[in-house]
This record gives C-alpha cells, structure tokens and sequence, in this order.
C-alpha cells in the first residue's frame, strides 16, 4: 500500500530505531518497501539497511525510483524517528477516506509526541525540519514535488506542504539520542 522513504545518514543507531518500528506496517501489509536516499550512509548504515532489505539509491536517483514505484502513498520519515502504536490503522484508515480538496485524501503528519514535546521557549528558539512529524503523500505529489524543488533532502522538498494531522504521534529523531 506504500513505500517509506528515508535520508539515510551515518548514524546506524538512528536508522535501526526507525527500522524496527517499520515492522508493523510490513507485517500487517501496509508497508511495501523502504527506500534509503544515500546522504552520507556509512558502512554500518548500509549494512543495517541491507541486512533489512531496504534498497539504497542516490539522490540523483529519487525521482526515477518514485516514478517507477508501484505503491500510490509515500512516508517520508526521518533517520530517527518512530511512530507509536496505532500507525498503521491510522495510516489506512486515512488513506481510505475521502477528504482531499478533489475528493480523495490529502497529504498528512502525524501528531507531534506529547512525551518528547519542549517547553514554550525552547521549541521557539529549536527550528523544527519539515519532517520532524513525517509526511505521507500521494506518488503523484511526491513527483510534482521533485520536479519543482530539484533532488534535495526530503525535509527540503515537504517545506510548506499543507497537511492533515493524523491521529496518531511520531516520536522524533531528536529523542532517539
């Protein structure tokens, strides 16, 4: 039902978090597969990923690898970050439901975690990337996406994006340590 897609980095400690919490969604069906963009992966990353079964591609390669995949949702996520429990009912029951601007879902995040949320003044002061709560999306935006904005970071391509919000939380990379 959808592919995650995830800007693999050099801290395998932060991949393998997100990794594990994958797991529901692939055993309940919901996640097809998971896509590594590689944006520093170390041997230890890779090794993870591989041993995964995750593919790795370049960014050079982000749009093609979209365009050719077969699921109609995308989850961007960040190395890192982890959904809670209910995901992956939330997910499908989102993507079942009717409520975009042409009729058909719309884009949406998950909710920010109450357990890693910072006081008033320090989330003022903390810049937050556009992917701290994840995005998922239809392929079709995802495309329209890369094809406006270039190949970069998909925290830089989800900037802006008007979303939804689930009903559900994403613990983010920030408290994985």
């Amino acid at each position: 039902m959808l592919s995650v897609y995830i800007d693999g980095g050099a801290n395998d400690r932060h991949l393998a978090l997100t990794l594990s919490e994958l797991i529901t969604g692939s055993v309940e069906g919901l996640v097809k597969s998971v896509v590594l963009i590689d944006r520093g992966m170390t041997d230890d990353t890779r090794s993870i990923a591989d041993q995964c079964g995750c593919r790795v591609i370049s960014p050079h390669e982000l749009e093609v690898t979209i365009v050719a995949d077969r699921a109609e949702w995308l989850l961007w996520l960040e190395e890192g970050s982890r959904p809670t429990a209910g995901w992956t009912s939330e997910i499908i029951d989102h993507i079942g439901n009717g409520n975009g601007p042409s009729g058909g879902p719309q884009a949406a995040r998950f909710r920010p975690s109450k357990r890693d949320r910072s006081g008033f003044l320090s989330s003022l002061m903390r810049r937050r990337s556009a992917l701290t709560d994840g995005l998922l999306l239809k392929k079709a935006q995802a495309i329209g996406l890369i094809r406006q904005r270039g190949k970069q970071p998909l925290a830089e391509l989800a900037k802006g994006l008007a979303a939804k919000r689930l009903n559900v939380e994403l613990r983010p990379a920030s408290a994985a340590g």
